[in-house]
């Protein structure tokens, strides 16, 4: 099987947990067989799905992880802007035929969930993007 080439997409908005999530991505990558061979930083999460764009374009990867974390405020600006991003990201994974991962947390997340969830979140996004690029996903009908 060849080397997974991964990008990593990282919100700097709550850099505190997204920079964690990022060092916490690199090393589950390294430790499955792949190789995050690009990193672009996006002010937030809103902003993650041109940087995206940027890296497919690229075309030096075969798989996105996206990070990010969006915290509950005052208002509903929170949901506006996960549900915007995963919109907008999941549209670029169509366009392009290429795995992207979401391994954002939000919205409705306070700081303390954001923390408590940011290992996991990260190593699942590095999962799903290796999975996908990788072929190890099967389809319901081949497990019958």
């Amino acid at each position: 099987m060849k080397k997974i080439r991964l990008g990593l997409v990282v919100s700097k908005f709550n850099y505190s947990i997204t920079g964690k999530m990022e060092k916490l991505s690199i090393a589950h990558a390294k430790a499955r067989g792949a190789e995050v061979t690009s990193v672009l930083y996006a002010p937030g999460t809103c902003d993650a799905p041109f940087m995206v764009q940027q890296m497919l374009l690229s075309k030096k990867v075969d798989a996105i992880s996206v990070i990010g974390v969006v915290l509950k405020g005052e208002t509903d600006h929170d949901q506006v802007v996960a549900y915007t991003a995963f919109q907008s990201i999941m549209g670029l994974s169509l366009k392009f035929n290429t795995p992207i991962a979401f391994g954002i947390i939000g919205p409705n997340a306070t700081r303390a969930l954001a923390q408590k969830r940011a290992g996991d979140y990260a190593r699942r996004a590095a999962d799903a993007a290796i999975e996908m690029a990788s072929g190890e996903v099967k389809t319901v009908r081949e497990h019958l």
